[in-house]
C-alpha cells in the first residue's frame, strides 16, 4: 500500500471520529456533509463516491460506504468505527476487546469490502485502522498463538 493511501485511510479514521466528537452540537447532516467537503477537497483522486450514515442506537457508531480508485479499479469499501459498548462473545458482561482499546482512547474503524448497497450491502472483511495504521486482516491471520 502506498503512502498516499494509508495516510487517506488515517484521514478517515480521524474524520469519523471528530464527527462522533460533535454529534451532540451539530446536525448529522451539516456534520456528514462537513466531511465529505473536506474528502473531496484534499482526497477527490482517491474516491468516486460517498454515503455517510450513522447509527444513533446508543449515539456511537458511524459508518462511511466509499467507492475508492485503485488504478484503473474501483473498490466498493465500507468503513464503520468501533462500537465502544461492544460485548464480548466469551462473557456478554465485560466490554470486548476493542470496545477496551476504545475506551482507553485508541481510534479504531473496521474496514469491509462492499457486494451490493445500503443497509442490505453485503460486506468482507477487510481489516482495521487503529490510531491511523492500517492493520490488514491477513495480518491478523498470520499472527502467532497468543501474541497481541
Amino acid at each position: 500500500m502506498d503512502e498516499r493511501t494509508k495516510t487517506f485511510l488515517a484521514v478517515i479514521c480521524d474524520y469519523m471520529y471528530a464527527f462522533l466528537k460533535h454529534k451532540d452540537t451539530v446536525p448529522p447532516v451539516q456534520l456528514a456533509d462537513r466531511m465529505t467537503k473536506k474528502l473531496q477537497q484534499g482526497w477527490g483522486d482517491k474516491f468516486s463516491s460517498i454515503r455517510i450514515y450513522t447509527n444513533w442506537v446508543k449515539g456511537t457508531v458511524i459508518g462511511m460506504d466509499l467507492d475508492i480508485i485503485v488504478g484503473n479499479l474501483t473498490l466498493p469499501v465500507r468503513f464503520i468505527t468501533q462500537n465502544p459498548n461492544k460485548r464480548s462473545r466469551e462473557n456478554p458482561n465485560c466490554l470486548s476487546e476493542y470496545a477496551k482499546l476504545v475506551a482507553q482512547g485508541y481510534k479504531i474503524v473496521w474496514v469491509m469490502k462492499r457486494t451490493g448497497e445500503g443497509s442490505r450491502a453485503q460486506c468482507e472483511f477487510l481489516g482495521r485502522i487503529q490510531d491511523g495504521e492500517y492493520i490488514s486482516n491477513k495480518q491478523r491471520a498470520e499472527r502467532a498463538v497468543g501474541t497481541v
